[in-house]
């Protein structure tokens, strides 16, 4: 999952803002649950793409750690990160329908058990971002102007003739009113 930069980007973009809000010398404990995503790359059904989504019933994706932000504007995240899923079809894609309806059939003529079962993954990430530039960790890939970025992405691919496919535009709608959603809701994280 750290290798993944289109994950680290979308965490950032929730983390990276509260240690900007802190004052210098300011420290903060954070310990927040985000509803992510991961984006899958390619149909591989594989490794983590399998992962498509936290599921909040298992705990959902959490970030837990303290922020501080030193005398000289550097910004240090210290945190742990766990992303928790349940491995279960998603009947919203044909291709999960298809693949439980095979597994029925072996069930039925192997016997097999079938059992949904849940996924913790855990890591923790020092992320040093300087006044410099010279930033270092699992969130330095923050782009400051990546949330515009992306709803200027949305706005075009709609007004012109070349679209992406409408998943893609609709998990890009919906990435955007979850963080605006998240950072209403966790206005405590800013100043």
């Amino acid at each position: 999952m750290m290798a993944n930069e289109v994950f680290a980007q979308h965490v950032s973009q929730y983390i990276i803002p509260i240690g900007n809000s802190l004052a210098l010398g300011e420290s903060i404990e954070v310990d927040t649950k985000i509803n992510i995503i991961i984006l899958k790359e390619g149909s591989q059904y594989l490794g983590y793409n399998l992962l498509y989504g936290s599921n909040d019933l298992v705990g959902g994706f959490q970030a837990i750690g303290v922020i501080s932000k030193g005398k000289d504007g550097t910004i240090r995240y210290e945190m742990s990160y766990i992303f928790n899923d349940i491995m279960d079809p998603n009947y919203d894609y044909i291709g999960d329908k298809k693949k439980k309806a095979i597994l029925k059939s072996l069930k039925d003529f192997c016997g097999f058990t079938l059992n949904e079962y849940t996924v913790h993954v855990s890591w923790n990430d020092v992320t040093i971002i300087s006044p410099s530039g010279s930033n270092e960790g699992w969130l330095s890939v923050y782009q400051q102007d990546y949330l515009y970025n992306l709803e200027m992405a949305i706005r075009i691919d709609k007004a012109s003739a070349y679209s992406r496919n409408e998943d893609e535009i609709n998990l890009g709608k919906n990435y955007l009113e979850r963080l605006k959603k998240w950072k209403e809701d966790n206005q405590h994280y800013f100043k």
